[in-house]
C-alpha cells in the first residue's frame, strides 16, 4: 500500500457512484484511519456533515486519519487546516438529480420527512419531489457547482447550509477548484478513476459490486429530464469542464507513461 504523506480528501457529492467508492476505501485502510468511522464517532450524520465536528477533531484522531470521507464542500479542505490530497467523483446532472429523487421517493424516513407537502405521501411522483419548496434549492438545483462554489467567506455549516446563489461567478469558482483535485472523475469513467485513485491513493483493487442505494427502475418522463435540464445549467456546463479536465489529465499521463 502507497505510504501516506498527506491524508486524503474525498469530496463525496450526493449519488454520484460514491458509496461504491467508501466501500473500497473501508476495505483499504483500518477503522481507525478512516473519518468518519462507528467507534470514533457516535453520531455518523453529524460526523458525515458538520463543519464545525470536522474543524474541532483532536490532534490525535487528525494524526491517524489516512483518509476523509463524508459529505461536505470543497472549501472544508481549507476549513480542515492541514495538507491534503483530494479526489472527488462527479455525475452527469440530469442523471444526478432523478436519482436522487428516485431515492428520496423510496425513503419515507429519508429528507422527505423534512417536507411540509410530501412527509405523509407514501409514493410520491417525481415532479412533486423535484418542485418541493424544501427539498428542491437544496439538493436539485446547480447542486455540483455549489459543492465546489462555496467559499470561507460564506461560512459554510454543512452542505446543506450553504447560502450559496449559483451565478457564472460561483461557476468560474467551482472550475479553479475542480482544477486543484488531485484526483477527479466521472461516473461514466467509474473503472478508469477507481485505477487512479487506487494507484495514487493506495486503495484496493479488488472487485467491488455497485452500490446502487435506490432500485426504482420505473421510467422518468422526457418532460421532467427536459426540466432538470434547463434548470441546472450551470450545473452542466460544471460537468462538461469535468469531463474535458479528465480527458486533458488522461492524455496528459499518456503522454508521460510513453
Amino acid at each position: 500500500m502507497t505510504t501516506h504523506y498527506r491524508p486524503v480528501f474525498f469530496v463525496h457529492i450526493m449519488k454520484t457512484g460514491g458509496t461504491s467508492l467508501k466501500q473500497r476505501i473501508s476495505m483499504s485502510f483500518p477503522e481507525p484511519e478512516l473519518y468518519p468511522n462507528p467507534a470514533d464517532d457516535e453520531n455518523l450524520i453529524q460526523a458525515n456533515t458538520e463543519i464545525d465536528y470536522l474543524r474541532n477533531l483532536s490532534q490525535e484522531r487528525r494524526a491517524r486519519t489516512k483518509i476523509y470521507a463524508g459529505h461536505f464542500p470543497y472549501v472544508a479542505t481549507e476549513i480542515l487546516g492541514e495538507p491534503v490530497r483530494t479526489m472527488t467523483l462527479l455525475r452527469d446532472p440530469v442523471d444526478r438529480v432523478i436519482s436522487h429523487l428516485k431515492q428520496i421517493r423510496m425513503n419515507k424516513m429519508g429528507w422527505r420527512r423534512f417536507s411540509a407537502t410530501l412527509a405523509d405521501i407514501d409514493d410520491p411522483p417525481l415532479e412533486a419531489i423535484y418542485a418541493d419548496e424544501f427539498l428542491k434549492p437544496l439538493f436539485f438545483i446547480d447542486h455540483q457547482v455549489k459543492m465546489f462554489a462555496a467559499t470561507l467567506a460564506d461560512n459554510p455549516a454543512s452542505y446543506t447550509k450553504m447560502s450559496v446563489e449559483v451565478d457564472r461567478a460561483r461557476l468560474e469558482i467551482a472550475k479553479a477548484n475542480l482544477s486543484r483535485v488531485d484526483c477527479v472523475g466521472i461516473l461514466e469513467n467509474y473503472d478508469e478513476f477507481v485505477d487512479e485513485a487506487s494507484a495514487l491513493f493506495g486503495l484496493v483493487t479488488n472487485d467491488i459490486p455497485p452500490q446502487r442505494v435506490s432500485s426504482d427502475s420505473r421510467p422518468t418522463d422526457a418532460a421532467l429530464r427536459e426540466l432538470i435540464a434547463e434548470e441546472n445549467a450551470l450545473d452542466i456546463e460544471f460537468y462538461q469542464f469535468a469531463r474535458e479536465l479528465c480527458a486533458e489529465r488522461s492524455t496528459q499521463k499518456g503522454l508521460v507513461d510513453d
